[in-house]
Formats: structure tokens, C-alpha cells, sequence
């Protein structure tokens, strides 16, 4: 638990930075919900600067990636803190000054090119190209149905001038396509990322948001909420977390995730938006608009339904990619995907197999019977292994298990498996062409995060054990004691 807990973090220093910010939070929170004097509010909020101009120095600590798009986002991230901290303290004591429309709208591009710019590298050109026209297209449907709701009121706002009802407006369209992008990030990307990213745009979002209240309220035109008063403060929070987390995202095809994305993506915003544009649309423009409807329902089901087929397809060739023809286990590319999402295990292990004497069995009786013993070989291994442990074919006769050990007795846990791969060549195999013995030779690997490093020092660990001399054993530099029967 303890390592995969600090697999989401930058590095050693970041749980201790986020501690400090939260004992602050844990601090002032109370503190702002229970005092009721304006005056010292506002005096508040000079902690709340402080607390603001730290989050900017971590940001400005993750400029160290490799990525260049990556390191400017993080660093127009710090600037972006910085400026807030110089706005508070020059307006300072006339915090309670709401942010223009304008200011309002600025805010929340900044928020959108933000998340662009996090995700960038981790994607292909044409993959965001689909992630941008798929988010469009459900902030253009939800904006639609929700107008005469959610934005037409914006609109007609007799408080604002023209140019600060269109900036506000603008603003909240782009907290919507915000949103969208967010939510279709997920269906085509995973990963740690993800929390640091919803932990920037909510944060960004949030303070968007609360500067819309802010302008309402000094308008006139809501009244006064302690509790989006208290969410100024609170929003620092999901900044905090962003800048100490990991942001590793790794791109997925959508026909290979567990939702019908292009049926998803289609359906679920028209729905619901159809319907409430057509009870809150003008009653002279409700049949044009239920026909419209109707006809674009249509296409997104017919849309939804050619995505299934697609999907459908993509599993099917996906297996046949990952998987062994003869033994029918995973094959190695499955073994490199498996690889990939060690970081999510807690104390992962690798075993590599080679069968002794395999190859005198494939040269005496055939390449056929070469076959059937790696496949009684196959069978045997699976049903010795535990469950959630993985087996995978990499190559002529050799194998990898991959298993996640937990924390408790790891050496006897490892042996105790190590023993069960071994036992699988203990008795001879009956085939259809006599009798046949093989032997086992294994290196073991742990210890690290890094897929590619464990598989190779297991394979390293096994050409040990074969120098040593069919049958060995070799972890950790070691030959254990494990001679087979």
C-alpha cells in the first residue's frame, strides 16, 4: 500500500509538501466558517496569498520534466499563482472587489489551455484532434439544450454592459467545453495523471466559478452563500494536489475501452438535452425543434450502433494480437502491456522460465511434438499459478509470471511461488507420442517499479542460473536452493 501511495507523488519530498498545505488548510477552514467579522476576512486572505504563493513555488518545481510543453505549462501555472498573489495584495483591504467579466473570461481560457497543454505530449496528433471535436460536439449539444435555462438568463442581464454580459456568457461555455474535454480525456487516456489533472481544472473551474458569484453578488442579482465564500479558500486545495502528483497519461484507443465511447459520446448529451430544449424552447418553435431532435437522435443511434460493430471488431483483433496461436496464453506484446501497469502494483515480481531439454525433445520427435509439450507445459503452469497472477509465452520455450507478492514475507512468498513453477516439470508428460521429461531453469526479479528493468534483470537472473547449470535457480545474484526432482 505504502508504494503504491508514493507511486502518485513527484518524488520522496512531495507527501511532506503536501502535508504542510494541508495542516494549513486543516487550520484556516474551520477558522473562516466560524468567524463572522468581515474585517478579519479580509485579513484572511492574506494567509490565503501565502498559501497561494507556495503552491506557485512547487509548480515551479516540476519545470525539472523532460517535456518542454509540460515544463511551460507548469510554469505559466506558477506565474498564474504569483499574479493572483500580487492582485490580492495590491487591492488589499478592498479584497471583497469582485473580478470584471472580462477578468472572469480570462480565467477560464487559462484553464482550458492548461489542461491542453498537460496532455499534449501524451498523445498523438490525431487522437487529439478526436478528443477536441468529441468535446466540442458535447459542449455544442449540452449548450443547446441547456440556453434557455443556463445561459439565455446571462444573456439578458440588465447589470452588466454588453461587452461584460458576452465575456461572462464566453465564460461559462468555456467551463462547459472544459468539462467535456475532461470527461473525454478519460475514455481515451489512463493513468495517475488523471488526479492531478481534475485537480487543476476543478480548481480552475472553481475559481472560475466563484468569480461569476463574486460579480452576481455585487450586481444584485443573487444573494450572499458562506459556503462559495468558503470554497475561495478550499480551491487551493485541488492546486496543491495537482502540482505534487504524478502526471503520467497514457493514450488508449476508444474502441478498446469498456464503454461504447462513440455511442456514449453521442447519446448521452442529446437525451436530456432534447428534452429540456423542448419543454423550455418558445411554444411556437417546439415542433420544429422535436423534429430536429428526431432526426439527430436517429443519427446518433445509427452512430452508436456502427461504434458497437467497431468495438466489437477491435476486441476481436486485439485478442488475436496479445495472445499466443499454439498455448493460447498472452503472448509478448501482452506481456509488455502488463508491464506498462506494474507502477499500479504494490510489490511486483517477475519470473523467467526456460524448459531444459526442451530442444532435444523437438529435434528427436518433431516439431509436432515440440507443440504438444509446450502446451501440456502451458496447462500445467496456469493451474499452479495463484489467482491474479499472469502467465505470458515470450518465446520458443520460454515463459514469464508475473504476480504481485503484497509486503508481508516477501522472500518466503517468492520462494513458496518459485517452488510451484518448478513442481509443473516434477513428473513426465504423457503426449501422444510416448512419454516425455523436461527440466526448468528460472531467474527471479523484484524490487522494481519500472516494467522493461525487471524483465531484464530477470532474464538476467535466468542466464545466471543456466551458467550454473540446468535446473538453477537464481534471485536477488543468489543461486537458491531449488534443484529439481
Amino acid at each position: 500500500m505504502r508504494g503504491a501511495v508514493a507511486s502518485i507523488f513527484v518524488d520522496r519530498k512531495s507527501p511532506w509538501f503536501m502535508g504542510a498545505g494541508l495542516v494549513y488548510l486543516a487550520a484556516i477552514l474551520p477558522y473562516i466558517w466560524f468567524t463572522q467579522s468581515e474585517g478579519l476576512n479580509h485579513d484572511l486572505y492574506l494567509f490565503m496569498s501565502a498559501n497561494i504563493a507556495y503552491v506557485g513555488w512547487l509548480a515551479w518545481r516540476r519545470t525539472k520534466l523532460r517535456s518542454e510543453m509540460v515544463k511551460g505549462a507548469w510554469r505559466a501555472f506558477a506565474i498564474f499563482m504569483w499574479l493572483r498573489v500580487a492582485l490580492i495584495l495590491a487591492d488589499y483591504p478592498e479584497i471583497g472587489e469582485a473580478t470584471p467579466a472580462e477578468g472572469i473570461f480570462f480565467m477560464t481560457v487559462i484553464a482550458l489551455v492548461a489542461m491542453v497543454a498537460l496532455v499534449w505530449p501524451h498523445f498523438n496528433k490525431a487522437s487529439l484532434q478526436r478528443v477536441a471535436l468529441d468535446s466540442l460536439w458535447f459542449s455544442l449539444v449540452l449548450i443547446l439544450g441547456f440556453w434557455y435555462v443556463a445561459f439565455d438568463p446571462f444573456w439578458h442581464l440588465e447589470e452588466l454592459s454588453t461587452v461584460g454580459r458576452v465575456a461572462l456568457l464566453a465564460s461559462i461555455i468555456a467551463l462547459v467545453v472544459g468539462v467535456s474535454y475532461s470527461v473525454n480525456l478519460k475514455f481515451n487516456a489512463s493513468g495517475v495523471g488523471f488526479i492531478g489533472l481534475y485537480s487543476v481544472y476543478g480548481s480552475f473551474a472553481a475559481v472560475g466559478i466563484l468569480a461569476i458569484y463574486d460579480l452576481l453578488l455585487e450586481k444584485g442579482a443573487i444573494g450572499e452563500s458562506r459556503v462559495l465564500e468558503l470554497l475561495w479558500f478550499a480551491a487551493d486545495l485541488g492546486f496543491l494536489i495537482a502540482v505534487l502528483v504524478r502526471g503520467d497519461i497514457k493514450s488508449r484507443t476508444i474502441l478498446n475501452s469498456r464503454w461504447n465511447y462513440v455511442g456514449w459520446i453521442t447519446l448521452a448529451p442529446m437525451v436530456p438535452a432534447a428534452v429540456v430544449l423542448f419543454f423550455t424552447a418558445p411554444s411556437d418553435q417546439r415542433i420544429i425543434i422535436g423534429l430536429g431532435s428526431a432526426v439527430f437522435m436517429i443519427l446518433a443511434v445509427r452512430t452508436a450502433a456502427v461504434g458497437g460493430e467497431n468495438k466489437k471488431l477491435s476486441g476481436q483483433l486485439r485478442d488475436l494480437a496479445l495472445t499466443d496461436d499454439l498455448t493460447g496464453l498472452p503472448n509478448r506484446r501482452a506481456l509488455d502491456v502488463g508491464l506498462e501497469e506494474l507502477a499500479e502494483a504494490g510489490n511486483p515480481v517477475l519470473i523467467y522460465a526456460d524448459l531444459d531439454f526442451f530442444k532435444e525433445v523437438n529435434d528427436r520427435f518433431g516439431h509436432a511434438a515440440g507443440d504438444e509439450l509446450l502446451r501440456a507445459f502451458s496447462d500445467r503452469l496456469l493451474g499452479c499459478l495463484r489467482t491474479g497472477d499472469k502467465c505470458y509465452r515470450v518465446g520458443g520455450d520460454e515463459f514469464v509470471i508475473l504476480a504481485d507478492i503484497g509486503e508481508a514475507g516477501r522472500d518466503h512468498v517468492i520462494e513458496a511461488l518459485v517452488e510451484r513453477v518448478r513442481s509443473t516439470v516434477d513428473h513426465h508428460f504423457n503426449l501422444s507420442f510416448g512419454p516425455a521429461s523436461v527440466g526448468i531453469t528460472v531467474g527471479v526479479a523484484t524490487g522494481e517499479v519500472d516494467g522493461q528493468r525487471l524483465l531484464v534483470e530477470a532474464d538476467r537472473q535466468m542466464f545466471r542460473a543456466k551458467s550454473a547449470g540446468r535446473g538453477s535457480t537464481y534471485y536477488a545474484g543468489k543461486q537458491l536452493d531449488m534443484a529439481s526432482k
